[in-house]
């Protein structure tokens, strides 16, 4: 069985004359969070839109699960198996929390956003809704506004809200941006926990998480790919403590 999900080749995007990505390989593994770090302007976010649709690129070519996926719409793209979160949260704040999950899951269903649906389907949707918002621990939050909610749990109302769509691999743009101490630590252990049942490529900054979390990490700079391997590898990596970390930062959490 081929273990790989996800195969960017040779993607290269440029907004004007700047180059975004340049060039830019990439395979996801089954079961593997992969990270994703590079200062700001590296790319990073700009590859996760190419991936879920939101950017074509000028040239190279993306396959998932060995299909052609490179031109596909965002849409296309996440009935297949492809789930992304933002660097802002994406909720309707005059929602609760349910009705947030439950209009994604909606968004897998044949008919349009659920006005002809069956019994069957009807059934369906309330179980996937509710299963999602088991899985990031926020069932006794389902009638609750989204608005009246905390950051963190936002975040984890974005979370179930992606896994209401059932993907296999799930792209997410800095989780954990603009949290405290204890609500990362939250969303770490649930990510650890969403990385035994699915594929991970997550944006972050947050170092201390990324090396505590990630399997496989690529180092991004100015558009490009500056190297890929394990934790050990890239905090041991004279090109990557050059061009990004800095020997403070990558000797780190060290063992």
């Amino acid at each position: 069985m081929n273990d790989t999900i996800l195969h960017a080749d040779n993607l290269t995007k440029h907004f004007g004359v700047l180059p975004a990505v340049q060039n830019v390989s990439l395979l996801l593994k089954r079961g593997v969070l992969h990270a994703i770090i590079g200062p700001n302007g590296a790319g990073k976010t700009t590859l996760i839109n190419l991936l879920s649709g939101e950017l074509h690129p000028d040239q190279g070519a993306i396959r998932y699960r060995n299909k052609e996926i490179t031109q596909l719409l965002p849409d296309q793209i996440s009935r297949l198996g492809i789930g992304r979160s933002y660097q802002k949260i994406n909720i309707i704040p005059s929602f609760t929390c349910f009705e947030n999950c439950q209009l994604a899951a909606q968004s897998r269903l044949i008919t349009f956003m659920g006005l002809f649906c069956s019994g069957k389907q009807v059934k369906e949707l309330h179980e996937r809704t509710e299963k999602a918002l088991e899985m990031v621990h926020l069932s006794h939050r389902n009638k609750t506004a989204a608005a009246t909610m905390s950051y963190g749990e936002q975040r984890q109302l974005e979370l179930a809200m992606i896994l209401a769509t059932e993907p296999e691999l799930l792209l997410l743009d800095e989780p954990l941006a603009g949290m405290g101490n204890q609500e990362s630590n939250q969303i770490i252990e649930l990510l650890q926990k969403l990385a035994k049942q699915h594929t991970l490529l997550l944006v972050e900054h947050d170092m201390d998480a990324v090396f505590a979390i990630a399997q496989q990490l690529t180092v991004m700079v100015n558009g490009k790919i500056l190297e890929t391997g394990t934790s050990n590898q890239i905090r041991n990596s004279d090109a990557v403590q050059k061009a990004y970390l800095g020997n403070n930062v990558i000797m780190k959490n060290e063992g």
